[in-house]
């Protein structure tokens, strides 16, 4: 791949755990989400579950 088909911004990590990947996007640009999704599409992926834990941890901490 080219420069150019690289996802766009500063990504801090991707760590991959069986068939996920867990994606630090930190100072990325938002434009590196759909830049990450659309290289997911074309390497062949046909499922997408998107997940923020700190906004999880949230969640579950005001339901205690």
């Amino acid at each position: 791949p080219s420069p150019t088909d690289r996802p766009g911004g500063v990504i801090h990590s991707i760590v991959r755990d069986g068939l996920a990947l867990h994606v630090d996007f930190g100072s990325a640009h938002p434009q590196a989400f759909s830049d990450l999704v659309e290289l997911a599409l074309q390497s062949g992926a046909t499922r997408l579950s998107v997940h923020d834990e700190t906004l999880q941890a949230r969640q579950k901490a005001s339901l205690q």
